[in-house]
C-alpha cells in the first residue's frame, strides 16, 4: 500500500507493480489577443495532449498566465479535473510569461522523472524588464532539468520561441487553425518517462 506522499511524488500502484509518473506543466497565453478562436484551439489541443501523455505515464497540469501566473489544475491523471479547469480559463490583458514559467519550475521541484514545460503562446512577453526576463526564467528552468517546448501561433517570433525552447527544433509556431493538432502532436514526441 502506498501513502498519500507516494501519491503526491506520482506513484500509482498498479495490479503487481508501481508505475511512476513524470510530470508536465502546459503553460497557456490567456492574454487578450487569444480571446475567442486560438483560446478555444489551446484548450481543444490541451485536452486532446493530455490524454495521449497520459499513456505514456505523464500527469498534466496546467498553468494560465496573462497579467499573472497562476495554477488551474495541477498534474493529474483524471482529465474530467483537467477538462473541468481548461474550461475555467479566461484572457487577461498582458502577457507576463516569466512569471508562468519561474511556477512552473517550482511546482515541478522534485517531482520524480522527467519533468517538462510546453509553453503556447502568440506573442512575446510584454513584463517588465522583458523579453530579457523571460530568457533568463527559462534559462533558470532548464538548468533545473526540466524540458521546455515552445509553440506559438503564426502571430508569434519564431526566433524566440526557439530561445525558450530546450533545443532550437522544440520550438515552432504554426497557422492559428492547426494549433490544437500541434499541441496534441506534442505528447508523441514525448521521451518514455524516467
Amino acid at each position: 500500500m502506498h501513502s498519500s506522499t507516494d501519491a503526491q511524488r506520482g506513484y500509482q500502484n498498479s495490479g503487481n507493480y508501481t508505475v511512476n509518473f513524470s510530470h508536465i506543466y502546459l503553460l497557456i497565453d490567456c492574454s487578450g489577443s487569444m480571446e475567442g478562436f486560438k483560446l478555444n484551439q489551446a484548450i481543444r489541443g490541451a485536452s486532446d495532449f493530455a490524454r495521449d501523455a497520459l499513456i505514456k505515464g505523464y500527469l498534466t497540469g496546467i498553468i494560465r498566465f496573462h497579467t499573472f501566473a497562476n495554477v488551474v489544475c495541477q498534474p493529474t491523471k483524471d482529465i474530467s479535473v483537467l477538462d473541468y479547469c481548461l474550461k475555467q480559463l479566461k484572457t487577461g490583458r498582458a502577457t507576463f510569461m516569466s512569471r508562468a514559467i519561474d511556477l512552473a519550475r517550482e511546482e515541478l521541484f522534485n517531482k520524480p522523472g522527467t519533468s517538462f514545460m510546453v509553453i503556447i503562446t502568440d506573442g512575446m512577453p510584454n513584463g517588465f524588464f522583458d523579453p530579457w526576463l523571460t530568457l533568463r526564467a527559462a534559462r533558470k528552468a532548464k538548468k533545473a532539468g526540466i524540458e521546455i517546448i515552445a509553440i506559438g501561433t503564426d502571430d508569434a517570433d519564431q526566433e524566440f520561441l526557439q530561445k525558450l525552447a530546450t533545443t532550437k527544433h522544440l520550438g515552432s509556431k504554426v497557422n492559428n487553425d492547426q494549433l490544437a493538432k500541434a499541441i496534441t502532436d506534442i505528447a508523441q514526441m514525448l521521451p518514455p518517462p524516467r
